[in-house]
């Protein structure tokens, strides 16, 4: 420096000559990657640089960082890439002054919020809504508490939903979902499964979850009031109808608990604290038919009744999708397992063949000699 009398033109002619190389550098730039790699060499420059060169490096280096975080997240399209870029968005805090960090992070927390509402509005299986809820956990750092606990709330509702509808959800309700238990209500399943058959969309509206999934809010068109009722425990689902063979699903266990608590205030036998004890008894044919629809009913007895009346009625009755049941009263059949005393559900009559198809609320545990599923076929002489 002292020895060299062009000392000053030639620094000066250094430092223009590094700031268009490292100028070139920054321009260059395509990656999160490569702008870390050029803010290390910048800080390399710091003490020969001039404070003003250094700092308008700087800022053109935060620029070109910014512009390519920008890009990055703005084609995130899944919550493990947002994880991903929220790690090395960390990474470059210190490297980013504060109002471009803060401005990302937003970015970030905007895009992520989009994407896991997107997975959320797609879920239509239980396979969905839990998936929902792993991405749902990737993001956790990047949403504020109170936004990722609104959605927790909501895929935990979905996930219940589809635990009580089934993996197909409320698409999923079918005859086949119900499969009698430990209780002696027959008269209530039967007539939930003709229901379940002819008019799925009316059980849908039946129940409410909660949030949290803890209690299920029905309202029976037959009942004043809507009922509250507690997730059944297992215990209770040993009792209550099981879950067939449409899936993880106990929509028709809810609902008999339901009809259970509906008894148990309404019954004239006097309430009883276990709640099953009120629709193990048995009861009239009518008595499904008029909770579940708040419709009234006609009751006719077989054996003084003319065959073309009963066939007039079934085309009338199976035609408008109105629900039919039949009790197999004091008789049953021993040679085909059909019990006494027993609520069946009649899905179908066939007048070329004068057939009524059956089904029993057993499922699939059914004894029906040739029942598949619970369901036969009866000539309407028998």
């Amino acid at each position: 420096k002292d020895s060299l009398p062009s000392f000053t033109t030639i620094e000066s002619r250094i430092n223009t000559k590094a700031q268009k190389s490292l100028n070139d550098d920054i321009s260059k730039v395509k990656t999160t990657d490569d702008c870390s790699r050029i803010k290390d060499r910048l800080n390399e420059f710091k003490e020969i640089l001039p404070e003003n060169i250094f700092q308008a490096l700087g800022k053109n280096l935060n620029i070109k960082t910014t512009e390519i975080f920008e890009q990055e997240i703005d084609n995130l399209s899944e919550t493990a890439a947002c994880k991903n870029i929220n790690e090395k968005l960390k990474s470059f805090k210190e490297r980013l002054i504060p109002e471009t960090y803060k401005f990302l992070e937003s970015s970030l927390m905007q895009k992520s919020i989009k994407i896991i509402n997107k997975d959320i509005s797609n879920i239509n299986t239980l396979a969905n809504a839990e998936g929902a809820g792993v991405k749902l956990k990737l993001i956790k750092d990047i949403l504020p508490e109170s936004t990722y606990k609104l959605f927790e709330t909501k895929i935990t509702n979905e996930v219940n939903k589809r635990i009580i509808w089934g993996s197909k959800g409320v698409e999923g309700i079918s005859k086949n979902g119900i499969q009698q238990g430990g209780l002696n209500d027959c008269y209530f399943l039967s007539a939930l499964s003709g229901l379940a058959d002819s008019r799925p969309q009316e059980i849908a509206k039946m129940v409410r979850p909660s949030l949290d999934g803890k209690l299920f809010f029905i309202k029976f068109p037959g009942a004043a009031q809507e009922i509250a009722v507690k997730k059944p425990t297992d215990e209770e689902l040993k009792k209550y109808a099981h879950k067939g063979d449409s899936g993880t699903t106990m929509w028709a266990a809810v609902l008999e608990k339901a009809y259970a608590d509906h008894k148990a205030f309404h019954t004239t036998h006097g309430y009883k604290e276990d709640a099953r004890a009120n629709i193990d008894a048995g009861g009239l044919l009518s008595s499904g038919i008029n909770i579940l629809t708040g419709h009234s009913t006609d009751t006719d007895l077989l054996s003084g009744s003319e065959n073309s009346e009963i066939r007039a009625k079934l085309t009338n009755t199976l035609s408008n999708k109105r629900i039919a049941t039949l009790s197999s009263f004091l008789a049953g059949d021993k040679d085909k397992k059909i019990m006494a005393n027993h609520v069946y559900t009649i899905l179908a009559f066939d007048k070329n063949t004068d057939t009524v198809t059956i089904r029993d609320p057993h499922g699939k545990n059914s004894d029906v000699i040739g029942a598949k599923d619970g369901e036969f076929k009866v000539p309407l002489k028998d």
